[in-house]
This record gives C-alpha cells, sequence and structure tokens, in this order.
C-alpha cells in the first residue's frame, strides 16, 4: 500500500517522500547499533493529514545507556543530518526507541510496540 507523507510547515511542499523516510532511517542506522526501524502512525497507515508528523520507531540490538540518553544521541544524530542534507532529512519527526529484547516483548501487550509491529512498516532491517 502506497503511503504518502506530509509535513506542517505550510510555506513547504506538504509532502514527504519515500526516499526522505528512507534517508532519514538510513542516516540514524549508520551510526547507531540498530536491529530495526519502523514508520508507524497516520504516515504508514496511508491516513496523513497536513499536519502529521513522521513517526519511527528505533529498535536497537542492545540498549548500553539509559533510553533518555539514547534518544539523545538519535536527536543529534538528527540535527546533524539536517545541517548537512538540509532537504534530504524528515523535518516532523516523532521518534521511539528501546532494544530489540524490549520491543519484542511489549508486543505481547497492549503497547505502542504491539500497535508498530502489526500496522506499522518496517523501512530499515539489520543483520
Amino acid at each position: 500500500m502506497p503511503f504518502t507523507f506530509h509535513r506542517y510547515d505550510s510555506n513547504i511542499e506538504p509532502n514527504y517522500t519515500k526516499e526522505q523516510v528512507d534517508f532519514t532511517a538510513t542516516i540514524i542506522a549508520k551510526s547507531l547499533p540498530c536491529q530495526e526501524i519502523w514508520l508507524y502512525g497516520s504516515q504508514a497507515y496511508g491516513e496523513p493529514h497536513f499536519h502529521s508528523d513522521v513517526d519511527l520507531y528505533i529498535v536497537i540490538k542492545s540498549m548500553d545507556c539509559e533510553k533518555a540518553e539514547l534518544l539523545r544521541k538519535i536527536w543529534t544524530i538528527i540535527y546533524e543530518a539536517r545541517l548537512q542534507y538540509p532537504n534530504r532529512i524528515c523535518e516532523c519527526l516523532d521518534i521511539s526507541a528501546g532494544s530489540f529484547d524490549e520491543f519484542y516483548d511489549k508486543i505481547q501487550g497492549f503497547t505502542l510496540e504491539r500497535t508498530v509491529y502489526e500496522s506499522g512498516i518496517k523501512v530499515y532491517a539489520g543483520f
């Protein structure tokens, strides 16, 4: 099922491209020990509106730091990539993250991880 991406800023062309999402995921995956990166939310479900952001769930092979520190690392990577590649990185992002074990343990309950797993789109799969 094809999906369309939208941005918040009304002064910018209101479509994210699959290439922007893939590039954003690749930049993150090259900088961290990612196992998987999932696109979820309205962009993945084919129901975006003009103010929709891009929701990514980053699954790390193993956590070697606290989640807050991991998220700080991810946002630093995104910030630096935006400076280097201003039109290739998704502008409006919502990032969630967890370890591989945590992600797959949580899909058993009624959790964000379960929703991501059942309805999201895997945009990166590491080895």
